[in-house]
């Protein structure tokens, strides 16, 4: 298969590892993957949170391209992500409820960011099967302890068929606020970059679609009245959904995420300017944001060596931007919407060394 001076094949497989970190979001999957035998740059991808039954459908080209985005859960066929968006013409993301990491939609879309993630690697000619994989996963802060282990055991069950007879599976779960930080603390090698240490104390903001969670890493110590969860995007997407039904437009999935990231929708062929709907919907989420955190962190944001500010929107004009305003020591995270994910495969790349 390959020269190795090792004299069991299995050993080799053994000391490869692939680390994947999943963000299951409540507006879309991000995936990250890192592996041992190349490391440097994270592999990622996205798709929506949509999930839809299966039918045949009749294009065959059309066909042939939803097989990516079909998978299959318990016998039942689904399609997720884009297919799923543009068969069923969704008006609203899939899963928006605290337990919804129990439901069959949740488990189609970590089948489907699980098939991303091997076709993410796969993709690469320099890749070779790795014999331990390390799935890491987010929760939303207020969540974590409670949800943790019945994701665990959930996540482990649903992957565990789809591995090859010589791979071993890690699941870890981690609480999504802290995902950012570990972008500073851990490089994309699986190693301590030392700029997170003991002494320290850092803030996170990681602003997601259905919650915005909070974290205070204070000298080695997460503070737990400063690290909860609050509202998210959705209060603007919903906000925007009665605007532009009150305005006699469309308002589709597709048009409100489309209004809310650039302000205009497309009517019979032109722009039309939406301004006037988005933004007192952005701006009125944007304030109710930097008070949770002014709240929160309080004149302790002071002593911090940083605030990083992450998630899909914190890139939304005029919210992560209000929050950096505030406090000069604050920081939006380059590609911000994959901060979580590429967290998580650092440190389940950081985990395969231990």
């Amino acid at each position: 298969m390959f020269a190795t001076p090792y004299n069991n094949i299995f050993e080799v497989l053994m000391k490869n590892t692939t680390s994947i970190g999943i963000d299951v979001g409540h507006s879309s999957v991000k995936v990250s993957v890192l592996c041992s035998q190349f490391g440097g740059a994270s592999l990622i991808d996205q798709m929506e949170t949509v999930v839809r039954d299966w039918k045949q459908l009749s294009n065959p080209e059309t066909a042939k391209a939803a097989e990516s985005d079909t998978v299959v859960v318990n016998g039942r066929r689904f399609f997720v992500g884009r297919t799923a968006v543009l068969q069923s013409r969704a008006e609203d993301f899939s899963g928006q409820s605290k337990d919804w990491i129990n439901s069959i939609e949740h488990d189609a879309l970590l089948v489907g960011a699980w098939k991303m993630a091997q076709r993410l690697a796969n993709g690469r000619s320099d890749y070779e099967s790795p014999g331990v994989i390390n799935l890491v996963m987010g929760l939303p802060t207020a969540l974590f302890f409670s949800q943790k282990d019945a994701l665990r055991a959930r996540a482990t069950k649903l992957i565990t068929p789809l591995l090859a007879h010589y791979q071993r599976l890690n699941v870890y779960i981690q609480s999504q606020s802290l995902a950012p930080l570990f972008t500073i603390a851990i490089d994309e090698y699986g190693v301590p970059t030392g700029k997170l240490c003991e002494d320290d104390s850092w803030g996170s903001v990681e602003i997601g679609h259905y919650t915005t969670d909070f974290s205070f890493q204070d000298r080695g110590q997460e503070i737990d009245e400063a690290s909860t969860s609050s509202e998210g995007v959705i209060s603007i997407y919903q906000r925007v959904k009665e605007g532009l039904k009150q305005a006699g437009y469309l308002h589709d999935l597709e048009t409100i995420s489309k209004a809310v990231s650039t302000q205009k929708i497309k009517i019979y062929g032109n722009e039309v300017d939406v301004s006037a709907i988005v933004t007192p919907a952005v701006n009125e989420f944007a304030t109710v944001i930097k008070e949770r955190t002014n709240n929160l962190f309080k004149d302790s944001a002071q002593r911090m060596d940083g605030i990083v500010i992450a998630g899909g929107g914190a890139s939304i004009s005029g919210v992560g931007s209000a929050i950096q305003a505030q406090y000069p020591n604050a920081t939006i995270l380059d590609n911000p919407r994959f901060s979580v994910a590429n967290g998580l495969s650092r440190f389940g790349l950081m985990m395969a060394s231990m």
